[in-house]
């Protein structure tokens, strides 16, 4: 490849999980929503999951301590960039998502999302006395 050739996708072009270019790599994708992910990432949304569960069960208030109320939030606040690409079909369409972070940046992506984590759970307070929240 010569310097003025770049390893951009084109537009029609489905990503890898893996994929990089320009000093990114693709983390997460899927339709509608990031459902697939690398191996570190997603064992860090089924914790993320397990835990906002377990809390939305047992009654806390997760708006007051500001939890991610789905997994797109959970990695766009851990550090992952979604990007949306439209597509459409003979009958539907959708909007696709790649989480892309920079080459080299895992262990702090690895850590804030230890950090939310943690933070959600040194701070749960139960409200039972109110109906769960739900985003």
């Amino acid at each position: 490849m010569s310097d003025d050739e770049t390893d951009e996708p084109e537009d029609d072009d489905l990503l890898e999980l893996g994929f990089q270019s320009g000093g990114e790599v693709v983390v997460c994708m899927g339709d509608d929503r990031p459902d697939c992910c690398v191996d570190w990432l997603e064992k860090l949304v089924d914790e993320y999951r397990d835990l906002y569960l377990t809390l939305e069960e047992e009654g806390y208030n997760l708006s007051a301590l500001e939890a991610p109320c789905n997994v797109s939030e959970f990695v766009s606040v851990i550090g992952v960039e979604l990007r949306a690409r439209p597509w459409t079909g003979s009958l539907i369409s959708g909007t696709w998502y790649h989480g892309w972070i920079k080459i080299g940046s895992e262990r702090e992506v690895q850590a804030k999302a230890h950090e939310l984590l943690g933070r959600l759970r040194r701070q749960a307070v139960p409200m039972r006395a109110m109906p769960p929240t739900h985003c």
